[in-house]
Protein backbone atom coordinates (compact mmCIF):
# COMPACT_ATOMS: atom_id res chain seq x y z
CA UNK A 1 0.00 0.00 0.00
CA UNK A 2 1.56 3.24 -0.96
CA UNK A 3 1.20 5.91 1.65
CA UNK A 4 -1.95 8.09 1.55
CA UNK A 5 -4.05 5.57 -0.31
CA UNK A 6 -5.32 3.42 2.73
CA UNK A 7 -9.42 3.14 2.48
CA UNK A 8 -10.90 6.52 3.49
CA UNK A 9 -7.38 8.55 3.40
CA UNK A 10 -8.51 12.17 2.46
CA UNK A 11 -5.49 12.37 -0.11
CA UNK A 12 -1.99 11.49 -2.17
CA UNK A 13 0.60 12.48 -3.35
CA UNK A 14 0.40 12.16 -7.40
CA UNK A 15 3.91 11.76 -7.91
CA UNK A 16 4.06 8.25 -5.61
CA UNK A 17 1.12 7.37 -7.76
CA UNK A 18 2.78 7.79 -10.90
CA UNK A 19 5.61 5.92 -10.04
CA UNK A 20 3.69 2.82 -8.67
CA UNK A 21 1.83 2.75 -12.05
CA UNK A 22 4.68 3.01 -13.91
CA UNK A 23 6.01 0.24 -11.78
CA UNK A 24 2.78 -1.74 -12.14
CA UNK A 25 2.77 -1.28 -15.75
CA UNK A 26 6.59 -2.84 -16.19
CA UNK A 27 5.18 -5.67 -14.12
CA UNK A 28 2.63 -6.61 -15.95
CA UNK A 29 4.09 -6.52 -19.16
CA UNK A 30 6.71 -8.82 -17.93
CA UNK A 31 4.09 -11.61 -16.37
CA UNK A 32 1.39 -11.18 -19.26
CA UNK A 33 4.82 -11.71 -21.89
CA UNK A 34 5.96 -14.43 -20.03
CA UNK A 35 2.68 -16.32 -19.20
CA UNK A 36 1.45 -15.71 -23.34
CA UNK A 37 4.99 -17.74 -23.88
CA UNK A 38 3.79 -20.36 -22.48
CA UNK A 39 0.77 -20.10 -24.02
CA UNK A 40 -1.23 -18.77 -21.20
CA UNK A 41 -3.96 -15.80 -22.24
CA UNK A 42 -3.35 -12.82 -19.75
CA UNK A 43 -6.44 -10.21 -19.40
CA UNK A 44 -5.67 -7.00 -17.47
CA UNK A 45 -8.15 -5.54 -15.32
CA UNK A 46 -8.92 -3.20 -13.03
CA UNK A 47 -6.48 -0.33 -11.86
CA UNK A 48 -4.36 -0.84 -14.26
CA UNK A 49 -6.70 -0.17 -16.58
CA UNK A 50 -9.49 2.13 -15.84
CA UNK A 51 -6.59 4.67 -14.69
CA UNK A 52 -6.32 5.45 -18.38
CA UNK A 53 -9.95 4.78 -19.01
CA UNK A 54 -11.67 6.57 -16.69
CA UNK A 55 -9.29 9.08 -15.42
CA UNK A 56 -8.51 12.58 -17.54
CA UNK A 57 -5.14 12.50 -15.26
CA UNK A 58 -4.03 9.08 -14.17
CA UNK A 59 -2.89 9.66 -10.97
CA UNK A 60 -6.53 10.45 -9.56
CA UNK A 61 -6.56 6.75 -9.95
CA UNK A 62 -4.14 5.64 -6.93
CA UNK A 63 -3.59 1.59 -6.99
CA UNK A 64 -2.54 -1.03 -4.88
CA UNK A 65 -1.88 -4.16 -6.41
CA UNK A 66 -2.39 -5.32 -10.36
CA UNK A 67 -5.13 -7.57 -10.91
CA UNK A 68 -4.86 -9.85 -14.03
CA UNK A 69 -7.34 -12.58 -15.18
CA UNK A 70 -6.72 -16.37 -16.59
CA UNK A 71 -8.76 -19.17 -17.34
CA UNK A 72 -9.77 -21.25 -14.40
CA UNK A 73 -7.90 -24.31 -16.74
CA UNK A 74 -4.73 -21.99 -16.77
CA UNK A 75 -4.27 -21.74 -12.86
CA UNK A 76 -2.19 -24.57 -11.99
CA UNK A 77 -0.08 -24.43 -15.23
CA UNK A 78 -0.15 -20.35 -14.66
CA UNK A 79 1.52 -21.06 -10.91
CA UNK A 80 4.24 -23.60 -12.21
CA UNK A 81 5.11 -20.83 -14.75
CA UNK A 82 5.43 -18.06 -12.27
CA UNK A 83 7.80 -20.06 -9.76
CA UNK A 84 9.78 -21.18 -12.77
CA UNK A 85 10.40 -17.52 -13.31
CA UNK A 86 11.68 -16.78 -9.87
CA UNK A 87 8.41 -15.07 -9.06
CA UNK A 88 7.68 -14.96 -5.28
CA UNK A 89 4.34 -16.57 -4.64
CA UNK A 90 2.76 -14.39 -1.26
CA UNK A 91 -0.80 -16.64 -1.53
CA UNK A 92 -1.64 -19.58 -3.08
CA UNK A 93 -5.81 -20.09 -2.60
CA UNK A 94 -6.38 -23.05 -4.63
CA UNK A 95 -10.31 -22.98 -3.77
CA UNK A 96 -10.27 -19.78 -5.44
CA UNK A 97 -8.07 -20.79 -8.02
CA UNK A 98 -6.21 -17.37 -7.58
CA UNK A 99 -2.62 -16.68 -6.22
CA UNK A 100 -0.81 -13.41 -5.71
CA UNK A 101 2.29 -12.83 -7.20
CA UNK A 102 5.19 -10.73 -5.14
CA UNK A 103 7.32 -8.49 -7.92
CA UNK A 104 8.59 -4.90 -7.43
CA UNK A 105 6.98 -3.85 -4.16
CA UNK A 106 3.34 -5.17 -5.54
CA UNK A 107 1.26 -7.70 -5.43
CA UNK A 108 -0.07 -9.65 -8.83
CA UNK A 109 -3.24 -10.71 -7.92
CA UNK A 110 -4.17 -13.81 -11.12
CA UNK A 111 -6.96 -15.14 -10.39
CA UNK A 112 -9.17 -17.14 -12.98
CA UNK A 113 -13.38 -16.00 -12.10
CA UNK A 114 -14.95 -12.43 -11.47
CA UNK A 115 -15.41 -12.18 -7.82
CA UNK A 116 -15.41 -15.66 -6.72
CA UNK A 117 -16.30 -18.91 -7.67
CA UNK A 118 -20.40 -19.49 -8.34
CA UNK A 119 -20.63 -15.65 -7.92
CA UNK A 120 -20.89 -14.42 -11.73
CA UNK A 121 -21.34 -16.86 -14.88
CA UNK A 122 -19.59 -14.53 -17.18
CA UNK A 123 -16.20 -16.53 -17.23
CA UNK A 124 -12.67 -15.51 -18.16
CA UNK A 125 -12.95 -17.12 -21.93
CA UNK A 126 -15.64 -15.10 -22.76
CA UNK A 127 -14.00 -12.40 -21.78
CA UNK A 128 -10.64 -13.08 -23.91
CA UNK A 129 -13.43 -13.56 -26.56
CA UNK A 130 -14.21 -9.38 -26.35
CA UNK A 131 -10.56 -8.86 -25.34
CA UNK A 132 -8.54 -6.21 -27.52
CA UNK A 133 -5.23 -5.40 -26.72
CA UNK A 134 -2.26 -2.47 -26.45
CA UNK A 135 -4.84 -0.02 -24.98
CA UNK A 136 -2.68 0.28 -21.84
CA UNK A 137 0.99 1.41 -23.93
CA UNK A 138 1.70 -2.28 -23.15
CA UNK A 139 1.13 -5.38 -24.71
CA UNK A 140 -1.88 -6.85 -22.96
CA UNK A 141 -5.24 -7.56 -23.37
CA UNK A 142 -7.94 -5.70 -21.88
CA UNK A 143 -11.67 -6.78 -21.81
CA UNK A 144 -14.71 -5.17 -23.71
CA UNK A 145 -16.12 -1.78 -21.65
CA UNK A 146 -19.72 -3.77 -20.70
CA UNK A 147 -17.62 -7.16 -19.31
CA UNK A 148 -15.19 -4.60 -17.70
CA UNK A 149 -18.32 -3.22 -15.84
CA UNK A 150 -19.83 -6.40 -14.53
CA UNK A 151 -16.68 -7.25 -12.97
CA UNK A 152 -16.04 -3.80 -11.32
CA UNK A 153 -19.80 -4.00 -10.22
CA UNK A 154 -19.21 -7.81 -8.74
CA UNK A 155 -16.17 -6.47 -7.22
CA UNK A 156 -17.56 -3.94 -4.89
CA UNK A 157 -21.03 -6.22 -4.51
CA UNK A 158 -18.18 -8.53 -3.20
CA UNK A 159 -16.28 -5.82 -0.57
CA UNK A 160 -19.76 -4.96 0.53
CA UNK A 161 -19.35 -1.52 -0.75
CA UNK A 162 -18.30 -0.31 2.97
CA UNK A 163 -14.65 -2.62 2.61
CA UNK A 164 -14.19 -1.76 -0.88
CA UNK A 165 -11.65 1.38 -1.94
CA UNK A 166 -12.36 4.47 -2.84
CA UNK A 167 -11.39 4.57 -5.78
CA UNK A 168 -12.97 1.01 -6.51
CA UNK A 169 -16.38 2.99 -5.96
CA UNK A 170 -15.43 5.48 -8.51
CA UNK A 171 -14.02 3.28 -11.20
CA UNK A 172 -17.88 1.80 -10.73
CA UNK A 173 -19.09 5.44 -10.74
CA UNK A 174 -17.59 6.74 -13.33
CA UNK A 175 -17.95 3.57 -16.30
CA UNK A 176 -21.70 4.38 -16.79
CA UNK A 177 -21.11 7.75 -17.20
CA UNK A 178 -18.57 7.25 -20.91
CA UNK A 179 -20.35 7.91 -23.72
CA UNK A 180 -19.71 4.69 -24.55
CA UNK A 181 -21.42 2.52 -22.17
CA UNK A 182 -24.44 1.05 -23.46
CA UNK A 183 -27.19 0.41 -20.52
CA UNK A 184 -29.32 -2.13 -22.26
CA UNK A 185 -26.06 -3.69 -23.28
CA UNK A 186 -25.14 -3.86 -19.86
CA UNK A 187 -28.15 -5.11 -18.60
CA UNK A 188 -28.06 -7.83 -21.30
CA UNK A 189 -24.86 -8.66 -20.15
CA UNK A 190 -25.99 -8.39 -16.56
CA UNK A 191 -28.62 -10.96 -17.02
CA UNK A 192 -26.74 -13.45 -19.29
CA UNK A 193 -24.07 -13.47 -15.99
CA UNK A 194 -26.72 -14.12 -13.69
CA UNK A 195 -26.04 -11.26 -11.67
CA UNK A 196 -29.10 -9.15 -12.10
CA UNK A 197 -29.40 -9.12 -8.20
CA UNK A 198 -25.76 -8.17 -7.64
CA UNK A 199 -26.12 -5.41 -10.40
CA UNK A 200 -29.50 -3.96 -8.84
CA UNK A 201 -28.07 -3.82 -5.49
CA UNK A 202 -25.12 -2.34 -6.84
CA UNK A 203 -27.33 0.32 -8.81
CA UNK A 204 -29.52 1.08 -6.02
CA UNK A 205 -26.64 1.38 -3.28
CA UNK A 206 -24.90 3.93 -6.19
CA UNK A 207 -27.62 5.72 -6.85
CA UNK A 208 -28.68 6.50 -2.97
CA UNK A 209 -24.76 6.81 -1.70
CA UNK A 210 -23.02 8.50 -4.59
CA UNK A 211 -25.79 10.37 -6.65
CA UNK A 212 -25.57 8.27 -10.19
CA UNK A 213 -27.80 9.12 -12.15
CA UNK A 214 -26.33 6.68 -14.45
CA UNK A 215 -26.76 4.22 -11.80
CA UNK A 216 -30.31 5.19 -11.27
CA UNK A 217 -31.08 4.56 -14.58
CA UNK A 218 -29.53 1.06 -15.06
CA UNK A 219 -32.19 0.27 -11.96
CA UNK A 220 -34.70 1.40 -13.27
CA UNK A 221 -34.05 -0.85 -16.20
CA UNK A 222 -33.33 -3.53 -13.92
CA UNK A 223 -36.74 -3.20 -11.85
CA UNK A 224 -37.29 -0.45 -10.75
CA UNK A 225 -37.62 -0.20 -6.79
CA UNK A 226 -38.51 -3.73 -7.06
CA UNK A 227 -34.97 -5.71 -6.97
CA UNK A 228 -34.87 -8.90 -9.37
CA UNK A 229 -34.72 -10.72 -5.62
CA UNK A 230 -36.64 -8.21 -3.51
CA UNK A 231 -36.19 -10.36 -0.22
CA UNK A 232 -32.62 -11.16 -0.24
CA UNK A 233 -31.88 -7.33 -1.35
CA UNK A 234 -33.48 -6.23 1.42
CA UNK A 235 -31.39 -8.79 3.88
CA UNK A 236 -28.11 -8.03 2.38
CA UNK A 237 -28.45 -4.41 2.31
CA UNK A 238 -29.84 -4.98 6.09
CA UNK A 239 -26.70 -7.11 7.19
CA UNK A 240 -24.48 -5.28 4.91
CA UNK A 241 -25.09 -2.24 6.69
CA UNK A 242 -24.93 -3.45 10.09
CA UNK A 243 -21.81 -5.96 9.73
CA UNK A 244 -19.99 -5.67 6.46
CA UNK A 245 -17.26 -8.30 7.75
CA UNK A 246 -19.35 -10.33 9.57
CA UNK A 247 -19.52 -14.20 8.41
CA UNK A 248 -22.90 -13.61 7.94
CA UNK A 249 -22.42 -11.08 5.47
CA UNK A 250 -19.70 -12.74 3.34
CA UNK A 251 -21.88 -16.21 3.24
CA UNK A 252 -24.70 -14.47 2.38
CA UNK A 253 -23.09 -12.63 -0.41
CA UNK A 254 -22.45 -16.45 -1.92
CA UNK A 255 -26.19 -16.57 -2.41
CA UNK A 256 -26.27 -13.50 -4.74
CA UNK A 257 -26.00 -15.36 -8.09
CA UNK A 258 -29.50 -15.42 -10.04
CA UNK A 259 -29.02 -19.09 -10.89
CA UNK A 260 -29.68 -21.70 -7.75
CA UNK A 261 -26.49 -23.84 -8.90
CA UNK A 262 -24.53 -20.76 -8.67
CA UNK A 263 -24.91 -20.22 -5.14
CA UNK A 264 -24.71 -23.52 -3.90
CA UNK A 265 -20.90 -23.24 -5.60
CA UNK A 266 -20.32 -20.48 -3.90
CA UNK A 267 -21.50 -21.20 -0.73
CA UNK A 268 -19.06 -24.77 -0.89
CA UNK A 269 -16.51 -22.53 -1.82
CA UNK A 270 -16.62 -20.18 0.81
CA UNK A 271 -17.40 -22.28 3.26
CA UNK A 272 -13.62 -24.76 2.23
CA UNK A 273 -12.07 -21.26 2.28
CA UNK A 274 -13.31 -20.87 5.81
CA UNK A 275 -12.00 -24.02 7.07
CA UNK A 276 -8.91 -23.63 5.76
CA UNK A 277 -9.28 -25.04 2.46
Amino acid sequence: MIPGTEPGAPSWDPRAVWARQVTAHRALEVVARTFEEAGIETLAVKGVVTASLLYEDATERPMGDVDIRVRPEDFERAGRVARDAGWQIGEWKPAYKAFVVNMDGLGMDVESCIGAPGLCALSIAEMLSRATRGALGVDVRVPELHDHAVLLCVNVFKDKFALAFPWSLEDVRRIVELDEFDEDRFVERARRAKIACIAWIVADWMAREKGSAGWASVKAKLGGERAPRPLYAWAFRKLQERAPESLATRLLARAAPDDVGMRVEGLVTAVTFEMGE
